[in-house]
């Protein structure tokens, strides 16, 4: 059983942003502020709560900027 799923991305500058998580017919699942920084980041993601299903990623800045949308992911 799944319990975590890890988001990477790589930024050029550190803050703050919304980590959204939305279901095929776009209702949010997960909502939660998250920190980044420069470079790398690994953000880790609790998936145990959710039903088995195709999901979409979006990371929204602090200043509404996008800074990763739409990426997948399949929880079985």
């Amino acid at each position: 059983r799944v319990l975590f799923r890890s988001m990477r991305f790589k930024s050029i500058k550190s803050g703050t942003a919304q980590l959204i998580v939305f279901d095929g017919i776009g209702r949010h699942v997960i909502q939660k502020t998250v920190q980044y920084k420069t470079g790398i980041n690994i953000l880790p993601i609790e998936v145990k709560h959710l039903s088995n299903g195709t999901y979409y990623i979006n990371l929204i800045g602090s200043s509404g900027e996008k800074i990763v949308t739409g990426k997948r992911f399949i929880k079985q």
